[in-house]
């Protein structure tokens, strides 16, 4: 008897995020706009991470003391 072999649903849906990924990847290395576009959401994130942890530290409880070097 034969089996026939079928693609597990998460590779298949992975699929497509794949190749959108990959054309995006594509199009930035040639698109300086885009690139500079990308650059500032990423930047952007990247702030607003920190502001969420800040916020999430003072909720939590967990102020933390500053600490300085000793020279």
């Amino acid at each position: 008897m034969a089996t026939e072999i079928v693609p597990a649903p998460e590779r298949a849906e992975n699929a497509g995020a794949v190749y959108v990924a990959a054309a995006r990847a594509e199009h930035l290395a040639h698109c300086a706009d885009c690139r500079a576009v990308d650059a500032e959401i990423e930047a952007r994130a990247a702030e607003n991470a920190a502001s969420i942890a800040r916020r999430d530290r003072r909720q939590l409880g967990l102020h933390l003391a500053s600490t300085k070097a000793v020279v």
